[in-house]
């Protein structure tokens, strides 16, 4: 039988201040990122799978 998960401690003090600032900054989309992201997604198109049983039927 599995273990059972301990919860995530509560933060405090500066740990929870630079926690939540974190959180509300969020990350902002970069021109450079979302490029990437596009070149990464043409290539994945052109990939196929190694094994004929792994296609999408």
């Amino acid at each position: 039988m599995a273990k059972a998960i301990e919860p995530i401690p509560v933060l405090r003090g500066k740990a929870a201040a630079w926690f939540e600032e974190f959180l509300k900054r969020g990350e902002k989309p970069s021109a450079k990122r979302l490029e990437q992201a596009k070149r990464d997604r043409e290539i994945a198109v052109r990939m196929r799978p190694l094994r004929p049983s792994d296609e999408p039927k």
